[in-house]
């Protein structure tokens, strides 16, 4: 009887023994794969964040690019915290290089470790190559965003870039969603698009309103045109007893060359207490004696259909409702006398005949065309659509700076600028425009704008990674 149940005992014993062998067999397989498994979620959470990251830290460099200063400062960046919320998630560097000449290209390489260089869970390059980033005022912009509809226009930038309305670089080429046309051309002639919406792409603009235009109409009978003495028609400023000192319309039709000399007093009654006359800055020029307010000069119309015409304009601020310019031989000129700014504020400016304006020994610092919109005024031409209508050539030394609802038309002859175009309104440009947009011009336009902000734009450029 006791040998069967030696027999059992052994029996249960052996199954005993195998089901533990087997299921620590299990147990340890099961441990690996769970191991593995969080081994492989910890490498897909670091391969994740990782990536993530690093597409993160090109954002933080176009944040860089564009509050650097100056902006557009490119530097390499040592080891650095990539932190949320204070907390250390991963590393990364960053180093620049030049990426080619003509205009001035940039590749950012940006590696990023997870979560620390010296124990890496993951690791990602990325290469952010043909950046362009400008930080200035473009030499010319348009909010309209209206540039050109003509084959034969084009924008030459200081003598060697150009933008022409082609099917490879016109503004209808990779333009950006929700816009029609590129509205702006940077320094290196390259058609760049500027977001009003982005405070780092906007253009800031002084106040060009027509509240801020002298009311010809509601400030007391006009004075006469002075009869010329020699050609010269004299025209003094708005602080000549009586005050405000303007007059009504200069027709200069004579066939014989004329004058129109702007002078800050008459000789007998000065101006202010200042003996000579006062520019922009409340400086006394050839005199002395202090200024009390710069100069100011009140004109309805100024139409120029005759001859040789030279308008003297000393430093100070003109107030011509509108301008027009048909001519029929040799250029009308305008020139500044003395030193300091002119900023000449018109409604209306037609030109039917070769002008040149502060040129050929001007300063673009010197000469500011502000254009005002005021569609209740009807120009001695007639109704318009424009409030710029150039259809013959014009070289000029200044800026030119258009209000909100300006319109602006450049066409049938060649333009010559150095200086820049910047308007809050349309520009439409159908035929060729050379702009030199060296230092002096740069500093005009920043000076014209009343040193606002610089826009910073960033090319997106292409990427890389590996």
């Amino acid at each position: 009887m006791t040998r069967p149940c030696a027999v059992a005992r052994g029996s249960a014993l052996m199954i005993t023994l195998l089901l533990i062998v087997v299921g620590s067999a299990l147990a340890a397989s099961l441990a690996q794969l769970v191991t593995q498994s969080a081994m492989a979620t910890r490498n897909s959470l670091a391969g994740m964040q990782t990536f993530y990251f690093t597409e993160s830290v090109q954002e933080i460099l176009k944040g860089t690019l564009r509050n650097a200063t100056p902006p557009c400062a490119f530097t390499t960046t040592s080891l650095t915290p990539f932190q949320i919320d204070g907390v250390t998630q991963a590393e990364y560097r960053t180093t620049a290089s030049s990426d080619a000449s003509v205009p001035p290209y940039w590749a950012l390489t940006s590696t990023l470790y997870t979560p620390t260089s010296a124990s890496p869970q993951g690791q990602r390059t990325l290469e952010w190559h043909h950046i362009r980033c400008t930080a200035n005022y473009a030499p010319i912009y348009a909010s309209g965003t209206n540039f050109s509809s003509v084959t034969s226009s084009y924008i030459r930038i200081n003598g060697t870039n150009r933008w022409s309305d082609t099917p490879y670089d016109n503004c209808s080429k990779n333009v950006p969603a929700g816009q029609t046309a590129c509205n702006a051309v940077d320094e290196y002639a390259k058609t760049i698009f500027v977001n009003g919406t982005k405070n780092t792409e906007k253009y800031t603009f002084p106040i060009i309103s027509t509240a801020n235009f002298f009311d010809f109409y509601n400030s007391g009978p006009a004075q006469s045109i002075p009869s010329p003495v020699s050609g010269v028609y004299t025209l003094y400023n708005s602080t000549k007893s009586p005050s405000p000192y303007h007059y009504d319309t200069l027709q200069m039709d004579s066939t014989t060359n004329k004058t129109v000399s702007f002078e800050s007093w008459d000789g007998s009654s000065p101006s202010s207490t200042c003996t000579g006359y006062c520019d922009t800055n409340l400086v006394c020029i050839n005199g002395t004696g202090t200024c009390n307010a710069p100069l100011k000069f009140y004109l309805r119309v100024l139409d120029i259909s005759k001859k040789n015409v030279v308008v003297r304009m000393v430093p100070g601020d003109y107030y011509i409702e509108s301008i027009w310019i048909h001519s029929s031989t040799n250029p009308a000129r305008f020139i500044i006398n003395g030193t300091g700014a002119v900023n000449l504020h018109v409604k209306y400016f037609r030109v039917q005949d070769n002008t040149w304006i502060n040129n050929p020994s001007g300063l673009p610092g010197n000469f500011t065309l502000l254009l005002y919109d005021d569609p209740s005024i009807i120009p001695p031409w007639g109704w318009t659509t424009y409030n710029v209508d150039w259809s013959d050539p014009i070289t000029m030394d200044g800026v030119i700076l258009g209000g909100a609802d300006t319109r602006a038309r450049i066409y049938s002859g060649s333009y010559t600028l150095n200086g820049g175009i910047l308007t809050q309104g349309t520009l439409s440009i159908t035929n060729p425009v050379a702009v030199t947009y060296g230092t002096a011009a740069k500093a005009a336009v920043k000076k014209a704008m009343m040193n606002a902000p610089v826009p910073v734009h960033v090319g997106e450029g292409s990427w890389r990674e590996y």
